[in-house]
Parts: C-alpha cells; sequence; structure tokens
C-alpha cells in the first residue's frame, strides 16, 4: 500500500520535524513581531511556499519523464503528499492568518481546495490499487473491450442465415450491450452491473419461438452470452475503479493550476505596490 512503504516512513518523518521547526519559528516570530505576509519573516514564508508549490508542479512532468534519474518517482510521489501538506501551513504562516487581499484570499481558498482533493488523492490511491488486484482478472480494461467486441463477432456470425427468432434474440442481446450516453458516469453506480444477465437466461417461451434444428446452436449462443457477461461484469468493476482516479485528476489537476496563477497574480500585485 502506499502509506506503508519505507520511503513513506522516511518522508513522514521529515514532515514532522519540517511542520514543527516552521510552527516553532512561527510561535517565536508572531511573540515578537505583527505577523503578516510583508514583514521579514512573512517573505520568508512567502518565498518557501512558493518553492514548495513550484516542486509540488513539477511532479506530473517528473510522472512522464520515464528516463529521469532525478530521484525515483515513488520517493517523488510522497514528497508530494507530504511537501502538499507541509505547504498549506508554510502559506498560513506567511499569511499570519490575516486574510484581506482578494487575490491572496482567492489564492489561498484555491490552495485549500487543492489541500482538500489532494487528501481524497492519497485516499483514493492508497485503497483503489488493492481493489483493482481483486477484480478477478489479470487483463486490463482495453483487453477485455476487445474479448467483448470479439465475442459480440462471433454472436453476429453464429446468427447469420437463422431463423427471424434467433437473430432477433441475437439483435436483443447485443443491443442491450451497446453503451448508453454517460456510460462512463453510469457505471461509478454500486448497483451498474452487466445487463446481459437477463436476457442470458431465456424464458421458456422464448424457447418455444426456436426451431429445434437450431436448439443446438441457440445453447452455444448462450454459454456466448455467458461468456459477455462475465466479462462486462469485470470490466464495469475495472472501469468504476480507473474513473474514479480519472474524475480526481479531472479536479485537482485544474484546481492546480488555478491555484498557481492565483499565485502569481498575488505575487505581482505585491512586487508592483510595494
Amino acid at each position: 500500500m502506499l502509506l506503508a512503504t519505507p520511503g513513506n516512513a522516511l518522508w513522514r518523518r521529515r514532515f514532522l520535524w519540517s511542520l514543527a521547526l516552521a510552527t516553532g519559528s512561527y510561535v517565536v516570530y508572531a511573540i515578537n513581531v505583527y505577523p503578516h505576509g510583508g514583514s521579514l519573516m512573512g517573505l520568508i514564508y512567502g518565498v518557501i511556499g512558493f518553492i514548495i508549490i513550484v516542486l509540488l508542479m513539477y511532479f506530473g512532468v517528473r510522472k512522464r519523464s520515464y528516463k529521469s534519474s532525478l530521484g525515483t518517482l515513488e520517493g517523488w510521489l510522497h514528497a508530494h503528499i507530504y511537501l502538499g501538506i507541509l505547504v498549506f501551513f508554510i502559506i498560513l504562516f506567511h499569511s499570519g492568518f490575516r486574510f484581506h487581499d482578494r487575490v491572496a484570499t482567492a489564492a489561498l481558498i484555491l490552495l485549500a481546495l487543492v489541500f482538500v482533493s489532494g487528501i481524497v488523492g492519497v485516499l483514493l490511491y492508497t485503497y483503489i490499487p488493492p481493489l483493482l488486484i481483486d477484480v478477478e482478472s489479470k487483463l486490463t480494461a482495453e483487453q477485455i473491450s476487445s474479448q467483448i467486441n470479439q465475442l459480440a463477432q462471433v454472436i453476429t456470425r453464429l446468427a447469420a442465415d437463422k431463423s427471424t427468432a434467433f437473430q432477433d434474440y441475437c439483435v436483443n442481446l447485443l443491443r442491450m450491450e451497446q453503451p448508453k450516453s454517460l456510460a462512463g458516469w453510469r457505471i461509478m453506480a454500486p448497483g451498474v452491473t452487466s445487463r446481459t444477465r437477463t436476457i442470458a437466461t431465456p424464458l421458456a417461451s422464448d424457447l418455444e419461438l426456436i426451431p429445434p434444428a437450431e436448439r443446438a446452436e441457440f445453447v452455444q449462443l448462450l454459454a456466448l452470452a455467458n461468456q459477455m457477461k462475465e466479462l462486462r461484469e469485470t470490466l464495469i468493476h475495472k472501469q468504476r475503479y480507473i474513473n474514479m482516479m480519472a474524475v480526481w485528476l479531472y479536479f485537482h489537476v485544474p484546481l492546480s493550476f488555478a491555484m498557481l496563477v492565483a499565485i502569481l497574480a498575488h505575487v505581482t500585485a505585491f512586487f508592483l505596490y510595494w
């Protein structure tokens, strides 16, 4: 698990020592000086916070630099988690817990949102990968989708030159497995399962409509439909977890860039009106 590795323990200790040092220095600073962002210590906290934010933003680049020798990806991930928590407190110390400037307040609100979404991300990355492993399939979602499409092609060929009842049953079977609108969002609901289950177990009245000469192949069709159902169930479970991670990224990454823009606006305004 993400939080149970040696690298995590190392960065946790670094985080705790850094937070203790920063908190202690702020207490001394606040006792002796009126704390605010424009003071010497306020500026020092601000510079440290900005450097940490740049490092946090760089993680997205490092994650895609597979040949980089600048630390391990796991090390960067742990640093990203703990520096992300630390910077929230550093920026609070920078402000002196005083929020008057609108741009600075907007930047702090965005930082808080990124902080909260980051905590959610840690929980997702901790608990979802084991759930993906628990899904009984070593195939990727793309490979499972490919197998489902191959089964659909086999079913289509099986229905060729058959009776109208046989072909209608195949058409209904394949129609029920066609993805609906917003399918990626729909499968995130816990109750969503493969729609094949109802039609893969025909009623006696359905069987009576199939000519006796085609019933052996109809049994083969049902076996294929059950295979499709099992693959679809596996795909839904896998894709549900993958989509949860993707939705989180759609929030966390844009919020991070919006926060960076607000911080740059705050820094620019400080130098223009200082």
